[in-house]
């Protein structure tokens, strides 16, 4: 009996160690050096964090989008073991050289990516992070954007193509939409109002305009204006004008003031210079503020034309009006009608953004 005994015993240890065995190779706890569900070890891809593959949602597999700018949207990724804090989203856009040409990290589950061209097939993915770990990528699908992509108002990017007989922003006063051409603007009082939903600190505002004569009704009439808010544009303080004046006769001005310095700089030297402008042409005006420096531009015959006017001057401070409002033309500020928009010009093809001006909205 004691023999039996003793042999059952043994029996147990050795279970008892095998146990102990299995449990050395379950996950440890998390540490203030190994966040929750995150691993020293890399997996096939990479990935260091034990959290699920975000789920592909739309645009759907192999679809035309919309819009060139269709955001990307997925289901959340969440830690498979255990809650994992701090989750956020990382989306990737290659293009058919299977180069990467726009991602971002997102806290929610959805991203816009910017600088995609219309008619090119692109495929894209997601994954989520946590901190430094990162988890595995999901599978790539594939999306086309349109040919003719629609206009819209998305973080501190605007376009508005005004070819189509709609506009994305709001248009106040008389105007007419010209199939094909753009919209009309018929009098000083009339404008186009964009609300941005982020302040554009650095990038461009830039339209393509016809019927823009030398000699145009009125005084300081603006091609295009921005503005912190909605008050009074003539004494506000993050203010850009652009004019193109019908007295003197087709003298160009303008004025930047960043928001945080009283660092105001306009066209009082050698800026101010009047040019022949032909109501039958098409220029492409535009204006840039980029690192420290505003510059002022109008192109003949569009985009690939020639340049006839080209001033800036550097500025101190940061532009960031908040909120951000952009004008085609100028809504009526203090100086009355006579220093509100250029009228009768004829616009199409406006963009505000970050990037720079891209090839379809030089059509």
């Amino acid at each position: 009996m004691v023999k039996r005994f003793l042999i059952f015993g043994s029996v147990a240890v050795l279970a008892v160690a095998a146990a102990c065995g299995d449990n050395a190779s379950s996950p440890v706890s998390p540490s203030a050096s190994n966040p929750a569900g995150s691993s020293t070890a890399a997996y096939e891809d990479g990935a260091t964090l034990k959290v699920t593959i975000p789920g592909l949602v739309s645009p759907a597999n192999n679809a035309t989008t919309d819009q060139v700018g269709a955001p990307l949207v997925v289901t959340a990724s969440t830690g498979k073991f255990a809650p994992v804090s701090g989750i956020v989203h990382r989306f990737e856009v290659v293009d058919p050289s299977n180069r990467v040409v726009a991602g971002g990290v997102v806290s929610g589950t959805s991203y816009s990516p910017a600088g995609l061209q219309p008619n090119t097939n692109y495929r894209w993915r997601a994954r989520g992070e946590a901190g430094s770990a990162v988890g595995p990528w999901s599978q790539y699908w594939s999306f086309r954007t349109p040919d003719k992509p629609q206009g819209y108002i998305r973080g501190s990017e605007v376009y508005d193509p005004l070819t189509d007989g709609t506009s994305v922003g709001t248009i106040v006063g008389s105007a007419t939409f010209i199939p094909g051409v753009g919209l009309r603007l018929n009098e000083v009082t009339s404008h186009i109002a964009y609300q941005l939903q982020e302040p554009l600190v650095d990038g461009e505002f830039s339209l393509l305009a016809t019927n823009v004569a030398t000699n145009t009704e009125a005084n300081k009439t603006k091609i295009m204006s921005m503005q912190e808010g909605s008050g009074d544009i003539t004494t506000n303080r993050c203010r850009m004008t652009y004019e193109k004046r019908g007295d003197p006769a087709g003298d160009i001005a303008w004025r930047f003031i960043p928001c945080d310095l009283d660092d105001e700089i306009s066209t009082v030297g050698a800026e101010r210079v009047a040019v022949e402008l032909d109501p039958s042409v098409t220029y492409l005006w535009r204006a840039e503020w980029r690192g420290g420096f505003f510059n002022a531009s109008i192109i003949r015959d569009g985009a690939n034309g020639a340049t006839i006017y080209n001033f800036g001057k550097p500025y101190r401070g940061t532009y960031r009006p908040n909120p951000h409002r952009a004008y085609v033309g100028a809504p009526v500020g203090r100086g009355g009608p006579a220093d509100a928009t250029v009228p009768g010009m004829i616009v199409r093809q406006v963009w505000i953004s970050s990037q720079p001006r891209p090839a379809f909205a030089n059509q």
